[in-house]
């Protein structure tokens, strides 16, 4: 997947709105606050606490794939019998 190129002196720290932020290897950091942010998919992930964010997004498609699960089982089981 190419990586999203934005001009970091575009984007601004969403915790402490200082202008702009680094480039780095991982995606980009405010000095300001010392907050990395860090790049999903190519795509600055610019939120508060970039984190806690990666976190949720990360249970809620763990829960997703869960329940694929028990539907592939319950249709599986539905279609032998």
């Amino acid at each position: 997947m190419s990586e999203l190129l934005v001009p970091s002196e575009w984007l601004i720290c969403p915790r402490c709105d200082a202008v702009p932020l680094l480039a780095t290897p991982d995606g980009h950091r405010c000095d300001a606050c010392g907050v990395d942010f860090p790049r999903v998919g190519g795509i600055p992930w610019l939120f508060a606490d970039p984190q806690a964010q990666l976190a949720e997004w990360r249970g809620r498609v763990d829960m997703t794939l869960q329940t694929l699960r028990r539907e592939h089982t319950r249709l599986t089981a539905a279609t032998e019998s």
